[in-house]
């Protein structure tokens, strides 16, 4: 392959989305975090490529997969780099860091990635 190719693969292969995701469980879940940060709800965000794909996936580990909303989602060219940049502006509101659930409702995630996502974008 000629540099351009792997180039332009490696760019497609970072390509996907952000996307916040919600569950009525969450809540049920992940209980005692929240009433500790005096939080009333919960929402997953994270980076995948094929984001109707995660409803199963999350499902799968998590919740039944038919209960989980993508709320909103939002292309990128780097997923990873994204990711990264909304974790570090709302890790306030980060429940565990062993998974990427966050206290917030669903419109203030929805709200605070796309601010992050447009200052990301911009840089």
């Amino acid at each position: 392959k000629t540099p351009a190719e792997i180039r332009r693969l490696s760019i497609d292969k970072n390509r996907g989305f952000i996307y916040v995701a919600w569950s009525d469980y969450f809540k049920d879940i992940w209980r005692k975090s929240l009433n500790q940060k005096g939080l009333s709800d919960a929402v997953k965000i994270g980076y995948s490529d094929d984001p109707d794909r995660i409803k199963d996936e999350i499902g799968g580990n998590l919740v039944p997969p038919e209960s989980i909303e993508i709320v909103d989602k939002w292309p990128v060219s780097d997923m990873k780099g994204a990711e990264q940049y909304v974790f570090n502006k709302i890790r306030k509101n980060r429940l565990t860091s062993r998974r990427e659930i966050f206290g917030m409702t669903k419109e203030d995630a929805v709200q605070k990635v796309n601010q992050s996502i447009s200052k990301w974008e911009k840089n």
